[in-house]
């Protein structure tokens, strides 16, 4: 998601993120941002360039070309995570009109961003962007403040390798993406010291539920199947996505249950986020040995879809 001028890939046709690299070019790297909320815009603060004390909610994707994939969702998910944690903790819930300021200061700051990176490389096309609007408590501050951070992308992955530690799901908050983040990132780590590009949860069951950064679904049968336990999984804006799109092309979405060692008679897994988009995973490490999967044959011209989804920015939902 890169650009000062909004991609319409309405008329040129659906959007690849990342863009081509062109060679002979060094792109100068992204020097990472943290804005905090004032009420009015997203400000520089040095108390927010250290990593937050907490975080209590958040939300996250991929921006390319001065576009993301259902922006809308993905303010709707954060902002569901606040009123939580708000009501629990008596704190007041932003109002309508805040959260439309807020929304309208955001897309400001990131468009900003990616005006920054065309004038640093000196191209056309910027590189993608990863913001993350959070809701933390950071140094010098009472209580949580809205901030965002605008980091250089990961790059797009061909496929996804998994990790199954053995270990049963860690997060305490599953349902609300903020809280858990360190403790999953412990455990990507723990799939990348495997060579695994991420790590399954499960139940105590070693019952699939999803990937510490992902959503997973598989297809069986001309099915797609979605994990049947919905109050230990985050809610999905990718997985959202295909599953309505599944339902559109008459293919029957199911909820249900499996545990990795099933995968393999299946017609493919997938790996969902809003930076990878469709990640069809290909290979999964149980233990001492790997388990190869046959990618379905349809993933293409899905992944090719989940390009064509990315609209320029909008503040209204």
């Amino acid at each position: 998601m890169t650009e000062s001028q909004p991609a319409d890939d309405a008329s040129d046709g659906p959007l690849t993120p990342g863009g081509a690299e062109l060679s002979g070019v060094v792109r100068r790297p992204f020097t990472p941002r943290a804005l905090v909320w004032n009420g009015e815009a997203f400000v520089d603060d040095v108390r927010a360039i250290e990593p937050a004390l907490d975080i209590l909610a958040a939300d996250s994707w991929r921006s390319s070309h001065g576009a993301a994939a259902h922006f809308d969702l993905h303010c709707l998910r954060f902002e569901a995570g606040v009123a939580r944690w708000a009501l629990d903790a008596g704190l007041p819930i932003p109002s309508a009109r805040e959260w439309a300021s807020m929304r309208r200061a955001m897309i400001a700051a990131i468009l900003t961003a990616h005006h920054d990176t065309h004038r640093d490389a000196g191209l056309e096309t910027g590189q993608d962007l990863f913001p993350r609007i959070g809701w933390e408590m950071i140094g010098g501050h009472a209580g949580p403040v809205f901030v965002l951070r605008i980091r250089a992308c990961p790059p797009m992955r061909d496929d996804t390798t998994l990790l199954w530690t053995g270990l049963t799901d860690p997060r305490l908050h599953p349902t609300v993406k903020g809280p858990d983040i360190e403790r999953l990132g412990k455990l990507r780590g723990v799939a990348a010291s495997r060579g695994c590009d991420d790590a399954i949860l499960a139940d105590p069951n070693r019952t699939v539920l999803e990937a510490s950064t992902g959503s997973l679904v598989w297809w069986y049968e001309g099915k797609i199947a979605l994990p049947a336990h919905r109050e230990r999984v985050l809610p999905g804006v990718t997985e959202t996505m295909v599953a309505r799109r599944a339902a559109s092309l008459g293919m029957q979405v199911v909820r249900a249950n499996a545990r990795t060692d099933d995968w393999g008679s299946g017609q493919g897994v997938w790996f969902l986020n809003s930076v990878q988009g469709i990640s069809p995973v290909t290979r999964v490490v149980i233990g001492s040995r790997a388990m190869h999967l046959a990618p379905f044959v349809a993933t293409a011209e899905w992944r090719h879809w989940w390009g064509s989804q990315f609209r320029p920015y909008s503040p209204s939902l």
